[in-house]
Order: structure tokens, then sequence, then C-alpha cells
């Protein structure tokens, strides 16, 4: 989801929130999408861990399962994360929910 996405939500839904002055967001820079699907959890861990080197961010894991797998940045406050959890009778995993925005 885009920056521009988010503002249209927030927009859409009457929110009143706003970046302060002090607040610098950027995103990751990776190519992933909702609906993503990998082979396997490993792979899901693997694209992860190589989107995080080359932004220079840290994350955590915040539920790590056979069948979901969830990463939040580690900054409180910062708004990046990812939920992947496994396809239906299949090894896949698929992207869910999908945040690329860093403050």
């Amino acid at each position: 989801m885009l920056l521009d996405d988010v503002e249209h939500i927030v927009m859409q839904h009457g929110f009143n929130v706003g970046p302060s002055d002090d607040m610098f967001l950027f995103t990751d820079g990776s190519t992933l999408i909702i609906g993503q699907e990998f082979s396997s959890k490993a792979a899901v861990q693997k694209e992860l861990s190589k989107s995080a080197l080359n932004s220079s961010f840290e994350c955590n894991i915040v539920k790590s399962s056979p069948s979901i797998y969830v990463v939040r940045c580690i900054n409180k406050g910062c708004t990046w994360r990812i939920w992947t959890s496994k396809v239906r009778d299949s090894t896949l995993f698929s992207i869910r929910t999908y945040c690329n925005t860093y403050m």
C-alpha cells in the first residue's frame, strides 16, 4: 500500500491524522504486495531479511507458527509491518497485511 493510498483511506473515513513537523516518512523500497505468494515460510523469511538489509532497518518477529509469520519494525510508533499466512491446503505463504511505510 502506498502512502497516497493510506492518505486516501484516512480522508475517506474522516480521520484527522497528519504527520507532525518532526516526523519523517519513507517506504522500504521493496516490491512486496498484498496477495503475493511465496513457496514457503522460509522463502518469506529470506525475502524479509533481504528487504531489511537493503533498507537498513531492524524488525521483530511478532508471531511465528507453522501457519503464520508476522513481523513489525523494531521502533515504537513505526507503522511498518507485514502479516503472512499459509495458503489453505498448500505449502505456499501469502502476504495478507502489509504496510511498507516507516516513521
